[in-house]
């Protein structure tokens, strides 16, 4: 089973198409969206988040990585058929 980030990595690097005419935009932004407010609110996430920041990642970089936490955490669940 593919996980839905490289779903849509393979759509966007194999298509070549913009990332608006493959209708990823709204995903990216409800993704944005609840990274900004996992790194605020989410023990697991903030904890994630803080970790990359004291490794002088930059904060853009721990955000795009708390975007890909929870799709990750997912996968795993379906995977594993779990609901935990």
């Amino acid at each position: 089973m593919k996980s839905l980030t490289a779903h849509i990595a393979f759509l966007e690097r194999e298509l070549g198409r913009a990332d608006t005419e493959l209708e990823t935009a709204p995903l990216r932004a409800v993704l944005y969206m609840a990274a900004l407010v996992d790194a605020r609110r989410n023990s697991l996430i903030k904890v994630f988040a803080q970790q990359l920041v004291a490794a002088t990642k930059p904060k853009t970089l721990a955000l795009v990585a708390c975007m890909r936490k929870p799709l990750t955490m997912l996968n795993v669940m379906v995977r594993t058929e779990t609901g935990d």
